[in-house]
């Protein structure tokens, strides 16, 4: 059901993406498709471990190769019929909650304004995202945040959208994402400049 560590890294230094560290941390296809799960990512300096439904056995810690600073986003790169989806977002700063997000109690997408900016990246070459309209690549229908870019495929470096909590940064922090998961992603990136893709 989870990835152990050392294939939970995915080294991709043969891609082009200057001024971006070579880590993936994806969850990917590792849990069932339609199940509500949370995942717990906690960040200290280069230090991170990652928790899932509170399961022991899916505890992973690893090491970046510099610590973390900068800011966080929430993540899809495509829409498709067996999608997954957000249902619910928090951060914590040094044990205060710094964000706390529930879907199921916004009625439009658009509120989100309050909080984001949304970014896509045709490509993740290095280059930065260019900054587009919320309601263009993601909506809430029933209670649920989904991505909504038209369809292009599974590869890991093409067509991402990013929700980038444009507030603030944040260095040591921890963030909980409860949400359905599928083929398709539903992360969290961190470490982040605006418009840029370091940890995923």
């Amino acid at each position: 059901m989870f990835f152990e560590q050392p294939n939970l890294i995915f080294d991709i230094k043969g891609i082009n993406m200057s001024n971006t560290p070579y880590f993936f941390l994806p969850v990917k296809k590792n849990v069932e498709n339609r199940v509500q799960h949370e995942m717990e990512i906690e960040v200290n300096g280069s230090d991170i471990s990652m928790l899932v439904d509170n399961i022991e056995e899916s505890l992973s810690k690893f090491k970046l190769n510099k610590a973390s600073y900068g800011y966080i986003s929430l993540v899809s790169n495509s829409y498709n019929k067996t999608e997954g989806s957000f249902l619910g977002f928090n951060v914590f700063e040094n044990e205060k909650m710094i964000l706390d997000l529930d879907f199921s109690k916004l009625k439009c997408v658009d509120e989100l304004e309050n909080w984001f900016d949304c970014y896509h990246f045709t490509e993740l070459n290095g280059k930065k995202a260019r900054r587009v309209k919320i309601s263009d690549f993601w909506s809430i229908e029933g209670g649920k945040l989904k991505c909504i870019k038209t369809e292009y495929g599974e590869s890991d470096i093409f067509e991402f959208c990013l929700l980038t909590y444009t507030k603030r940064k944040f260095e040591d922090f921890k963030a909980v994402i409860r949400f359905e998961q599928c083929g398709y992603r539903y992360g969290l990136s961190f470490g982040c400049p605006i418009a840029q893709f370091p940890y995923y």
